[in-house]
């Protein structure tokens, strides 16, 4: 009986689970498809940890994105975002932290059919730190965060301080040291300057600093006086950890306090040279933007670049200003000090050739009417230097065939060409006695300048031409003025002083013969909110526009100009002032000025009125002045122990004032 049930078993399961057999055609069904996967979403950016932050200042906003369809809703569901971070419904993560720290949180992404949460880390940066000694050696270097200014003294002699830091590859980025500016009294008492140097990632390779004092030998130091020397630009070679050292340029003297800060810089998509480029025939061909190079000594770099029409080209190089580099880890002998050449599509022409423009730093500027492949030579100055250095250099071309032309009537006030800010404008002087004039608006505060183009930077210019701001047919505005046969530049600028209606006057130059054609440019440089008189005291303290400048003047004996305010905990506030040129270096010669003869006394106050920083115009030795930002008159730097409102104050070091003491002030 057992037998039989088996064998109906074996049958019934044949059946049903078997294909059909034989003739009989088979009568089965196929498989049932497997049912589909649950839907699923994937956070896909941004990735953890998120690029840090610095308290009190605004963080770029991320985009929060994920795979799936239709919309994604975004929410935190656990741990605690930055205070002053938020993450909208769409995604949108930013906003001003307030507090540092490292904050870690759960984002989770919901569309109509998945949900996925995921975890997340942000680091917020304090704005400030203070040394913690002994970090004598790149071994007890302090960390220093990218963008934290870390404040520390050099008072005792023989002291030096290490901090680290750690960057990307091809970053580029500015060293700040604000020693003088941060404690000019202490520093200019003993004198000293501090000296900043950075090295690799050993904390011995010697990568760049400054010179003041020509220690290594070569044929000079720095060339422009005591005061603070910081680092404009320099591109980090390979993603790792680097050290700054600090001490004093004079080590047998102790100096003061100091405040000092790594901050990357935006220069756009970098262009790099192919190091084959000695010739006019191995040219790197370039567009406008930032080149990184490497300059050996005896050894010129070209570039080439294409011109379809009238336009103006603009070079500057960054080599001097960068300080002396290493060699092989080791300290070069001597700055960089490049001189430049525009040169005809021939190849051997030279169009123009510049030297010294910012400090030693070559610049120019040229209208070029035709068009062609055109190249420029980077090669040394006569200045007796031999150093060995990477560079960089900034190409800007700006299209002149829109330009705005001359009334030909336009010989009065009533019969101005009008213009405006941003305007490149063509035209033409008939004779030695011939005056163009053009109207422009502008509004009080205005840092306005004027480039102009004749013989020696217009391709079609035959002489030399002068140009002038006016308030009317007979009333000039104060201002100062540069020209290329004495350095690199036809400038003029100012600082305006109340708000309507201009003029640009243009005539033949006292050195020309006759008549030639011209163009100009006229900028807003920086605008600023005007004070409001009567602000002599913390109490009638003129407010500072929201870009953070304050224009005004010190218009009689004894005036004096306050503005408010606002600073964080820790933060380290530092203004310049734009008045007179500097006192101990003016390296930016074509450039400052603006129509000033304010020799300024700067001062921050806090809110009982009380100074706690201060600079002078000049100093017993040294100056409240900085290479990186040449233009300005001088700069405080102060670091707020708590948040509140505080003042700077602008005061003439000779007491005295009138219509020609103007200036700027400018929170950095």
């Amino acid at each position: 009986m057992k037998h039989v049930r088996r064998a109906l078993i074996a049958s019934l399961f044949c059946v049903a689970s078997c294909g059909g057999g034989g003739g009989g055609g088979g009568g089965g069904s196929p498989p049932a498809p497997p049912p589909p996967p649950p839907p699923t979403i994937t956070i896909t950016a941004p990735t953890s940890p998120l690029t840090a932050g610095l308290a009190g200042d605004l963080f770029s906003n991320v985009t929060f994105t994920a795979t799936g369809t239709g919309p994604t809703t975004w929410t935190v569901t656990g741990g605690s975002l930055p205070p002053g971070i938020n993450l909208t419904s769409g995604g949108i993560y930013g906003g001003t932290p307030t507090t540092p720290g490292t904050f870690n949180f759960n984002v989770n992404a919901t569309n109509a059919t998945a949900s996925v949460t995921s975890g997340f880390s942000h680091t917020i940066n304090p704005l400030t730190i203070l040394e913690v000694e002994s970090n004598n050696t790149p071994a007890s270097a302090n960390a220093l965060p990218v963008r934290t200014a870390g404040i520390g003294s050099l008072a005792t002699v023989g002291d030096v301080d290490y901090w680290s830091f750690s960057s990307t590859a091809n970053t580029v980025v500015r060293f700040e040291i604000s020693g003088l500016r941060h404690d000019f009294a202490t520093w200019d008492a003993v004198p000293n300057v501090p000296r900043l140097q950075v090295f690799g990632s050993n904390g011995t390779d010697y990568l760049v600093g400054h010179d003041i004092l020509n220690t290594a030998g070569g044929s000079a130091g720095w060339a422009w006086g005591f005061h603070d020397a910081d680092i404009p630009l320099f591109r980090i070679p390979t993603t790792g950890t680097y050290y700054l050292r600090l001490d004093c340029f004079d080590t047998a003297f102790g100096g003061g306090e100091y405040a000092v800060r790594v901050v990357p810089v935006n220069v756009g998509s970098l262009q790099f040279e192919s190091e084959s480029n000695d010739t006019f025939g191995t040219a790197d061909s370039i567009t406008p933007g930032v080149i990184s190079a490497y300059h050996a000594d005896g050894n010129d770099d070209w570039y080439s670049f294409s011109v379809t029409g009238p336009a103006i080209v603009s070079f500057e190089m960054m080599a001097y200003r960068t300080g002396i580099h290493g060699v092989a880890g080791v300290m070069d002998n001597d700055y960089y000090d490049p001189l430049i050449q525009l040169v005809s599509p021939d190849g051997s022409t030279v169009i123009r050739t510049a030297d010294d423009g910012f400090f030693y730093d070559s610049a120019l500027s040229y209208l070029l009417t035709t068009s062609g492949t055109y190249y420029l030579r980077v090669t040394e100055s006569t200045f007796p230097t031999d150093g060995d250095a990477p560079y960089f250099l900034t190409f800007t071309m700006q299209d002149a065939s829109t330009a705005v032309a001359e009334s030909e009537t336009g010989d009065t006030t009533a019969e101005a060409t009008a213009i405006a800010y941003g305007d490149i404008v063509t035209g033409s002087l008939s004779s030695l006695t011939d005056l163009d004039w053009y109207s422009f608006t502008g509004t009080a505060g205005d840092m306005v300048r004027v480039t102009w183009y004749d013989l020696e930077s217009h391709e079609g210019a035959v002489d030399e031409i002068r140009a002038d701001f006016a308030i009317d047919d007979i009333t000039g505005i104060s201002e100062h003025i540069s020209f290329e046969d004495d350095y690199n530049l036809n400038i003029v600028r100012t600082m305006l002083q109340s708000s309507g209606t201009f003029y640009v006057v243009v005539g033949a130059d006292a050195t020309a013969v006759g008549g030639t054609n011209y163009a100009f440019r006229i900028e807003l440089v920086k605008a600023a909110s005007y004070e409001t008189e009567v602000n002599n005291t913390t109490g009638t303290a003129s407010g500072i526009s929201g870009a953070g400048r304050a224009a005004g003047v010190i218009d009689v004996s004894g005036d004096v100009d306050v503005f408010s305010f606002t600073a964080l905990s820790g933060e380290l506030v530092t203004f310049a002032i734009y008045g007179a040129t500097g006192a101990n270096s003016n390296g930016f010669y074509d450039l400052s000025g603006n129509g000033s003869i304010l020799t300024p006394l700067l001062e921050i106050l806090d809110g009982s009125g009380t100074p706690v920083a201060s600079v002078p115009w000049v100093g017993s030795f040294l100056s409240p002045e900085v290479i990186s930002n040449g233009l300005a008159t001088a700069e405080v730097t102060y670091r707020a122990p708590s948040a509140g409102t505080y003042y700077v104050r602008v005061t003439a070091t000779d007491g005295l004032g009138d219509a020609t003491h103007t200036h700027m002030i400018e929170k950095k």
